[in-house]
Order: structure tokens, then C-alpha cells, then sequence
């Protein structure tokens, strides 16, 4: 996102096909120049139609994320807790990156769960 010659219709498709494809997931940053390169030589976008760019990708990015939790909600998953978090809720994810949260769990082993709530940090899930 953001190359030096990304033109607005060039970036609202990237918005398109990020909507069609319904990722689970994106990770956003902006192009950064290299030296020596064709487009270290071009003029850099501005850095405020940078961070609008980024701002309207993150909504996208939320939307997408969202909707896919909520697409697993009564899955069975495969997950491995990892670290006990701040809420004391053990974390850790799915094989498809779904964050799932559960109070008590083993770490470090494979378990299969239930996603049964979605939270803003991930899915609650029960043992099965």
C-alpha cells in the first residue's frame, strides 16, 4: 500500500479485493522506498494520504476479522494455549490463526474446543 505510484482507483481496488476475498486477516503497511530502486527514485506519496490509506485498510481489516470469528463460532478447532494473559484467560490459536481464549486449559498441547463467544480479542472457547 501507498508505492509512489499508486494512484486512488489503484488503492480502491486493493479495498475491493480485500472485501471480495474476505481474508480472516491482513497485515497493512505502507511501501517504503529502497535505494537504488525505480521507485526510490519516484516522489513519495504524502504522508497524510498515507495514514488515511492505512486508517481505511484497518477498518477493512476489522470487518474482515470480525466477520470471519464470528464464522467460527460453533467449530470445533484444534488449539495450543500458549501464555496466560493480563485477564487470566489462557490464549492461544487455532490452525487457522482464529485467537482463542479459554480460563483453564493445558499449554503446550494440542486440545480441541469450541468457539462459543466472540470477544474483541478473540474466541472464547470450551473444551471438548
Amino acid at each position: 500500500m501507498g508505492s509512489p505510484s499508486e494512484r486512488e482507483e489503484d488503492f480502491a481496488r486493493t479495498v475491493e479485493v480485500c472485501r471480495a476475498a474476505a481474508f480472516s486477516d491482513l497485515h497493512i503497511f505502507p511501501y517504503s522506498s529502497r535505494e537504488g530502486t525505480a521507485a526510490g527514485k519516484q516522489k513519495p506519496l504524502p504522508k497524510e494520504v498515507l495514514r488515511d490509506r492505512a486508517a481505511r485498510l484497518e477498518a477493512v481489516r476489522a470487518d474482515c476479522r470480525a466477520s470471519f470469528w464470528k464464522s467460527q463460532l460453533g467449530r470445533e478447532q484444534e488449539v495450543i494455549f500458549e501464555e496466560r494473559g493480563e485477564d487470566g484467560m489462557l490464549t492461544g490459536y487455532s490452525r487457522n490463526y482464529l485467537p482463542c481464549l479459554i480460563r483453564e486449559a493445558p499449554c503446550g498441547l494440542p486440545v480441541r474446543v469450541r468457539a462459543e463467544e466472540v470477544r474483541p480479542e478473540g474466541a472464547v472457547v470450551s473444551l471438548l
